[in-house]
C-alpha cells in the first residue's frame, strides 16, 4: 500500500518519521570523521587512507580506541606541523611525503635528526619493524645504511683501524671518538667492541658519501639522513574481510589490538563485510534534513514531502516544487531504516484538515527490504 505522505501535517510527518528512525534504524554505525574519505593535507603533506590521524579514535562496535586505516599508520598532526608517524608506537619520525598508488610508500626521516641545531646529527635507536608490522622496506630499492659508532675508547695497545676518521662532533655523555661510515666501507675488526653505542640507520643510496672528508666529518653526513627512507605498506596484510570491504568502497575500521573490526561505509555505517549501493551516500540523514526543511523560516515557499523525498533520493537539495510523484519517496523511506513493521504505524486523524479528507498514514504492509 503506497505511502500517502503528501499535504499532510508537517507535524504528523516529522513524528512519523521519528518513530520509524527510533524503530528502524541501526545501532551499528560509527563517527564518519574517523576516516580519510579524502586526502587531507598536514604540513606539506598530502595524507590519505590506508592512513588515519592519530586524534581520530572512537567506537566501533563496541571497541573502544578503534580507528579507520591500517595497524601502525597513524599519523600526528599538531597545528599544521609536519606530520609524525611512529614506529613501533615508539620512535617518531617525520613523515617527508607519501603516496598511495598500488603500491602505498612513505618516506621518513628521524624527527632527532629534523630537531638537530648543532649540525651535528645523531640518532639513539636502530630502525626496527615489530613482528607482524604493516610497513616493510621495498623490494627492488637502493637502500644503504649509516653506522654510528659512539664513545670509542680504545685501550693503549689497541689502536683504531687506520683507513677511518673520527668526526669532530662530540655528543654529551659521550667519551671518545666517535664514527659515522657507510655500512658498505666499514673496517672489519673487533674495534667497534670499544665503542658505547652502535646504530645502524637505513639511507637512500647516496652518489656521494664520503667519510673521510672534511665535510663529512664536520656534520656533512647529516644531509644524508635527511634524505630519508622509504617504506611500503604491505597490502598482503589485510585480512579477506577488509579487502572485500574496500572493493565495496568502504574502509576498514580496526581495534586497538589491530584486529579487523567492521567495514566503515560512507553513510556511518558500519557492516560486517561489505558496504551496500545505498551505504555509500554521504550528508545528512533524511529524518535530519526534513526536520531542518520543517524548522524552515516563516513565509518560505511551501514544498510537498514528495519532493523532498525525491530530491533526497536524487542528492539534490534544496528541492524544487514541480515534482509530485511520490515514489521516490517510498524509496527513500525503506532503505533509510533497516526494518519497517508489517502493521500500521502510525494512524490519526488531522485538526487541520477540512471535513471528509483523508488523514490516514499507513505504512507499506510489506517489511521494507533493506538487508545487506
Amino acid at each position: 500500500m503506497p505511502l500517502l505522505l503528501c499535504r499532510r501535517r508537517r507535524r504528523l510527518l516529522l513524528l512519523l518519521l521519528l518513530v520509524a528512525a527510533s524503530h528502524g534504524a541501526s545501532n551499528d554505525t560509527y563517527d564518519t570523521s574517523m576516516c580519510l574519505q579524502e586526502t587531507t593535507t598536514c604540513g606539506d603533506v598530502s595524507i590519505s587512507y590506508p592512513f588515519y590521524f592519530s586524534d581520530k579514535t572512537g567506537y566501533i562496535n563496541g571497541s573502544s580506541n578503534s580507528y579507520c586505516g591500517y595497524p601502525g599508520l597513524a599519523i600526528d598532526c599538531d597545528d599544521g606541523k609536519a606530520p609524525i608517524l611512529q614506529l613501533n608506537g615508539a620512535e617518531k619520525y617525520k613523515v617527508n611525503y607519501i603516496n598511495v598508488g598500488s603500491i602505498t610508500n612513505v618516506s621518513l626521516v628521524d624527527q632527532e635528526v629534523v630537531d638537530d641545531s648543532s649540525g651535528c646529527p645523531r640518532v639513539d635507536h636502530n630502525v626496527t619493524f615489530a613482528q607482524g608490522s604493516w610497513l616493510f622496506f621495498p623490494a627492488g630499492m637502493s637502500l644503504d645504511y649509516l653506522v654510528f659508532f659512539l664513545g670509542c675508547s680504545f685501550p693503549n695497545l689497541f689502536l683504531p683501524p687506520e683507513n677511518i676518521d673520527p668526526i669532530t662532533c662530540s655528543f654529551i655523555g659521550l667519551i671518545g671518538p666517535s664514527y659515522v661510515l657507510p655500512k658498505d666501507q666499514v673496517p672489519p675488526g673487533s674495534w667497534s667492541q670499544f665503542c658505547q653505542k652502535i646504530y645502524e640507520v637505513p639511507v637512500v643510496k647516496y652518489q656521494s658519501m664520503d667519510p673521510k672528508g672534511d665535510a663529512w666529518r664536520k656534520g656533512g653526513y647529516g644531509q644524508v639522513l635527511r634524505q630519508g627512507f622509504p617504506l611500503s605498506v604491505n597490502d598482503s596484510r589485510r585480512p579477506p574481510n577488509c579487502t572485500q570491504c574496500e572493493e565495496s568502497k568502504g574502509r576498514c575500521g580496526f581495534s586497538q589490538d589491530g584486529e579487523f573490526i567492521g567495514c566503515l561505509c560512507p553513510n556511518g555505517r558500519v557492516r560486517s563485510v561489505r558496504c551496500s549501493a545505498s551505504d555509500l551516500t554521504t550528508g545528512k540523514p533524511f529524518v535530519s534534513r526534513f526536520a531542518l526543511y520543517l524548522q524552515r523560516p516563516k513565509g518560505a515557499p511551501p514544498i510537498s514531502a514528495c519532493n523532498i523525498a525525491r530530491r533526497e533520493v536524487a542528492g539534490k537539495w534544496p528541492p524544487s516544487s514541480d515534482d509530485s510523484s511520490d515514489r521516490l519517496f517510498q524509496q527513500a523511506f525503506s532503505t533509510s531504516f533497516q526494518q519497517t513493521p508489517s502493521s500500521s504505524l502510525w494512524q490519526a486523524s488531522s485538526d487541520g484538515e477540512e471535513k471528509g479528507q483523508a488523514s490516514v498514514l499507513p505504512l507499506a504492509t510489506k517489511t521494507a527490504n533493506t538487508s545487506l
